[in-house]
């Protein structure tokens, strides 16, 4: 009798396209990120602020910095709008008021002008140093850029032609004029003011019973307080996030799958055997997950921060820097891994390929499914 071989059955298998495998890492990216930010400003952050008695604290903050800019009304160092004699909390506000009092002393000579500041003596450089306002303007550095110094002290004949111009109704500045008023704002009163502030925190200045100094502090304490709440609530939103999507659901969904692979319907096997992986490797898979996603965390605080802010929070910046150059040099691997496995593919021996591939491999074995 002539022998019958089994017919062979040929597979063939290809992982994810390279294209389609950074769409699977952005898919799981962004799902870390929008969970991260909905924890974090919906969970975290809220019971974080019940935690540490923030309201409270906030209100303490806030009458701490009305007392100590107090003191700086009653020294003549912030001058405010008067509406029915009372001062007005806008800081921002009062320091622009208190900025064109302050130039207004140095161009009123010009006939003009008809938007005056006779009621503030505005040159409050020299109400705080008197007799060391020349060494003060100094120290500055670049102070005589627009300044004649030394016994007199005058603002050079060039800008008090360009400056004249803010204080006429109905007339502005020239191009030229804005972009010199813009840096003497910069360069001299807002640096000379910042100075002064310093100088009054460590020497201390009082008024009416109040120290500027002690009231200072207790706004920089509720400020440090805000940022460590903030920063650590990001941390937590994130790591909860991450635990969530990159260990959690692939111990519970079916085939080891996280959300964006359930999703996106891509299977993760072991390379070597094609198999799925074992519990261990996924648990290993989600510590890559946890540093590679990491870059967005930066953005989780937008929202109780605006964007400039997320700069003063440390810590997140860095973090996310780091995240990010393994992203890329993740990313560059990819491009010349032979099987368009990332890094964290290849450290915890595992590719990606489509769930078809995944029922095709199923199929040729024999399972049903």
């Amino acid at each position: 009798m002539e022998e019958t071989k089994p017919q062979e059955q040929v597979v063939e298998i290809s992982p994810l396209s390279k294209g389609r495998r950074a769409l699977a890492f952005l898919a799981e990216f962004f799902l870390t990120f929008i969970l991260g930010i909905s924890l974090f400003h919906l969970v975290v952050y809220p019971l974080g602020r019940l935690s540490v008695g923030y309201e409270e604290k906030a209100k303490t903050s806030l009458a701490a910095q009305k007392n100590r800019d107090h003191v700086l009304y009653g020294n003549k160092l912030l001058f405010y709008t008067a509406i029915d004699k009372q001062e007005v909390g806008d800081f921002t506000a009062n320091l622009e008021y208190t900025f064109k009092a302050y130039l207004y002393q140095y161009v009123k000579q010009k006939e003009e002008i008809n938007v005056r500041y006779d009621d503030v003596q505005g040159e409050i450089f020299a109400t705080y140093y008197g007799t060391k306002l020349n060494e003060f303007y100094v120290s500055l550095g670049g102070a005589d850029t627009f300044f004649n110094l030394g016994e007199t002290i005058t603002l050079k004949q060039l800008y008090v032609d360009e400056f004249m111009h803010a204080f006429i109704r109905g007339d502005e500045l020239s191009a030229q004029g804005q972009a010199d008023y813009d840096d003497f704002q910069t360069k001299v009163f807002l640096k000379g003011y910042n100075r002064m502030l310093d100088d009054i925190v460590k020497t201390d200045l009082t008024y009416e019973g109040i120290s500027y100094a002690k009231e200072h502090a207790v706004v920089t304490s509720f400020i440090a307080l805000e940022k460590n709440l903030v920063l650590a609530s990001a941390l937590i939103a994130y790591s909860l996030s991450a635990i969530i999507l990159g260990l959690i659901c692939p111990m519970f969904i079916k085939r080891r799958r996280t959300l964006a692979m359930l999703l996106m319907r891509n299977e993760r096997l072991n390379a070597e055997r094609l198999v799925l992986l074992k519990r261990k490797w996924t648990a290993l898979y989600a510590v890559y997950y946890f540093a590679f996603n990491m870059a967005g965390v930066f953005f989780i605080p937008l929202g109780i921060f605006d964007f400039v802010s997320l700069f003063s929070l440390p810590v997140l910046l860095p973090i996310s820097l780091l995240s990010l150059a393994l992203i890329l040099g993740s990313g560059i691997f990819m491009l010349f891994e032979p099987f368009n496995r990332t890094l964290s593919d290849r450290l915890t021996g595992s590719v990606m390929v489509s769930e078809a591939t995944l029922d095709d491999i199923y199929r040729a074995k024999g399972y049903h499914f």
